[in-house]
């Protein structure tokens, strides 16, 4: 598994890293092959869709999409809302060349099928499509910071020696990450994602 891969080699790395050694990893995927690119846009409304991955043939609609892949990232994000966007898009090239398969909308009806769950008000969402997000998501979160730096600002939040707004400011990471990063769940998420 690719994921398995990329969480290894982040484990030897600094505790914060930038954008670019996280595009330069995906890019290094063999059905990737260099070939993304990220375009902002006004139009994706930031208050609920900063960002989305789609793959296509080159050249593919009237914008200019000559990769492969290109990530739409809603325009006027913070850099820190920004950057886990973005690495949380690139997650979704871990699921594979196919996007995973079962995970991938890869036609009209699913993606629109998907849009329509991921802003009804239905608190049981069970797609695929939903599930993929999530663990996207939490593949993101996980190569945040190394696993033994998370265990330390994690044990250091429960002693009250740190904040998980100090956190927050030292990884450049949104609160509510933060959050994720030290919370119980973490594990249970990320386990079942390595197995």
């Amino acid at each position: 598994m690719p994921f398995k891969t990329l969480y290894k080699r982040r484990q030897a790395e600094a505790d914060w890293l930038p954008l670019a050694w996280y595009v330069d990893d995906a890019h290094s995927l063999s059905w990737v092959n260099g070939n993304i690119q990220i375009k902002r846009t006004a139009a994706l409304p930031k208050s609920h869709l900063r960002g989305l991955i789609i793959q296509h043939k080159p050249n593919f609609m009237p914008h200019a999409l000559e990769c492969k892949y290109t990530i739409f990232i809603a325009a006027g994000l913070s850099r820190e809302m920004e950057r886990i966007v973005l690495i949380k898009e690139l997650m979704h090239l871990y699921f594979g060349p196919d996007g995973g398969g079962a995970y991938a909308t890869d036609s009209q009806v699913v993606l629109e099928n998907h849009m329509q769950e991921m802003f009804a008000s239905s608190a049981d969402i069970r797609s695929h499509q939903y599930r993929a997000e999530t663990r996207a998501l939490w593949m993101s979160i996980a190569v945040l910071t190394p696993e033994t730096s998370r265990l330390r600002y994690q044990a250091a939040a429960e002693k009250g020696n740190m904040t998980v707004e100090d956190v927050a400011d030292e990884l450049h990471i949104p609160h509510h990450t933060a959050n994720a990063l030290l919370s119980h769940r973490y594990t249970q998420e990320i386990s079942s994602i390595l197995e």
